[in-house]
């Protein structure tokens, strides 16, 4: 079957004085009909599948220092759950959803917290951005519009991503989010300008 890499991402290089050695992240898909799957790449030795839970694919978006993947799995053929692969146990783990059809994980920090963002109750479209701790999923909200979305975390817990601040209005603006803090705006240039927090 003919590979063609759908994306890449270098998550973490390390040199000790001379050696080199990077853990990529990617998706393939396998033409010929057949279905998505994650990928780890350890430089420069093997290839790893990650399978999927009761579905037909996958797909990876970050990793940690430990090894651990965020992404998402396709669970029977009917929605996309965020997921995480444990090297310990060499299992994807479906991380759920909260009340609506449809989550993702994007990013997993040192700790094992995730960001990521799921889909609100009675919406398949409509996104929050979501924070995951020790087994548990949390719906962070927005900055008073309808949409928000996360797209990093760091090791001190703090996400960041954009949230529309009022609803319907377009207007998205940069935030950052911490358990202590909560979500707070960063601003544009000016009050109208629409800005972002990617990582």
């Amino acid at each position: 079957h003919f590979l063609l890499a759908l994306g890449t991402r270098l998550i973490n290089q390390i040199i000790p004085q001379y050696n080199i050695m990077m853990l990529v992240v990617f998706s393939i898909f396998i033409v010929n009909t057949q279905p998505l799957h994650a990928e780890l790449k350890d430089h420069p030795y093997a290839l790893f599948e990650l399978e999927g839970i009761g579905g037909d694919s996958t797909s990876a978006a970050a990793i940690n220092e430990k090894g651990w993947i965020v992404g998402q799995v396709h669970i029977n053929g009917l929605s996309w759950h965020a997921s995480l692969w444990d090297n310990r146990t060499l299992n994807v783990h479906d991380l759920g959803v909260l009340e609506g059809y449809t989550s993702g994980a994007g990013d997993i920090n040192s700790a094992g917290e995730i960001s990521g963002n799921v889909t609100i109750k009675d919406s398949s479209t409509i996104r929050h951005e979501m924070y995951w701790e020790k087994g548990q999923m949390y719906d962070i909200g927005t900055l008073g519009g309808d949409e928000s979305s996360a797209k990093a975390i760091n090791d001190l817990g703090q996400l960041v991503g954009y949230s529309e601040l009022y609803a319907g209005d377009g207007l998205y603006q940069a935030f950052i989010w911490d358990k202590k803090n909560k979500m707070i705006n960063l601003g544009g240039l000016d009050p109208d300008m629409r800005s972002r927090a990617n990582d």
